[in-house]
């Protein structure tokens, strides 16, 4: 990976002090964050099992701000970006969803109290977002052609840059 999990515990600890007891880690990631316990100490961790819908992260938020939270880690926001714009295209073709079929509107609405929920909490959030690919095809001077993933945007809706207080964009990169 690109590190978004490890840079979101390093600022978490910084934004409690120190003090992981105080971070709650929210994993849409099949079990990603309980791999960082031993370098971090013991954090407040719970998974948020598919279908990643913006009901079950605002009802998590709210269970960590009831339970003393100071900073909170979304990884990854993507996740339930991507279930919402999934649901919505098949719901466009006519296909039936086994959790009913809402409109866009109705699904919109529901992503929006995800957002209010980030904009309006007392803790500090953290989100992770993954980005998305187009796969380029590079040829050198000998003919040989490679594959090159470049990265063309995050995966997160249109106004969640201007709801956040600050963007970190980390960019991937091989050293030789």
């Amino acid at each position: 990976g690109s590190g978004k999990t490890m840079t979101a515990l390093k600022i978490a600890k910084g934004f409690a002090s120190g003090d992981m007891d105080k971070v709650y880690f929210i994993d849409t990631e099949n079990g990603r964050g309980l791999d960082y316990q031993e370098q971090f100490g013991e954090y407040n961790y719970c998974t948020v099992d598919f279908p990643h819908t913006s009901e079950k992260l605002v009802s998590t938020i709210a269970e960590a701000e009831l339970a003393g939270a100071n900073t909170i880690i979304i990884d990854s926001y993507s996740d339930s970006w991507q279930y919402l714009i999934n649901r919505m295209e098949f719901t466009e073709r006519g296909v039936l969803m086994k959790e009913g079929n809402l409109t866009y509107n109705e699904r919109q609405r529901t992503h929006e109290i995800l957002l209010n929920a980030i904009k309006y909490s007392k803790c500090n959030i953290i989100l992770t977002a993954k980005q998305d690919y187009e796969k380029i095809i590079k040829t050198n001077i000998k003919g040989v052609s490679k594959t090159i993933p470049l990265p063309t945007k995050i995966i997160c809706s249109n106004d969640l840059e201007y709801l956040l207080s600050v963007i970190l964009e980390i960019k991937a990169a091989k050293f030789r």
